[in-house]
């Protein structure tokens, strides 16, 4: 499993919905974690590596847990209006960070690791991670924000 680059035209294509975790997923999944942590990063999405699950993973630290938490098939529900500036960096466009606009909390369901549905009312620095890599599932990256 590899990081993609920006130039790399994979991380454009769309991503598909998964139907359900079986043990391949699992395995993607702990395989997609090992390399976020690998390579210090506090969130990862599926097509950074190639894929088209619509998926991503946020490095549980970021809320005090120790495991990343998964995202399988993420809806955001609510953005809030009121919006911050931070300037992000991303796994797939090393050495370039940029500061990019986003809402201060959203409120986004997905399914987790079991497909059971969960629901997150986040804000700071969770909810900046959850859009970015939200953005990743439709084939945005920093440099288009």
């Amino acid at each position: 499993m590899k990081l993609l680059e920006s130039t790399d035209e994979r991380l454009r294509q769309p991503t598909h919905a998964l139907k359900g975790v079986d043990p391949e997923i699992a395995d993607f999944v702990r395989r997609l974690g090992n390399l976020m942590l690998e390579n210090k990063g506090i969130g990862i999405a599926a097509p950074q590596v190639g894929s088209t699950h619509r998926l991503f993973l946020v490095d549980g630290r970021v809320i005090g847990k120790v495991e990343p938490i998964v995202f399988i098939n993420p809806e955001l529900l609510i953005l809030s209006d009121e919006t911050d500036a931070m300037v992000e960096g991303c796994l797939s466009c090393p050495g370039v960070e940029k500061e990019v606009q986003r809402s201060k909390s959203v409120v986004c369901r997905a399914r987790d690791i079991n497909f059971d549905w969960f629901e997150v009312d986040s804000n700071g620095l969770y909810a900046r991670v959850i859009q970015h890599e939200y953005d990743h599932l439709y084939g945005r990256l920093i440099a288009d924000l």
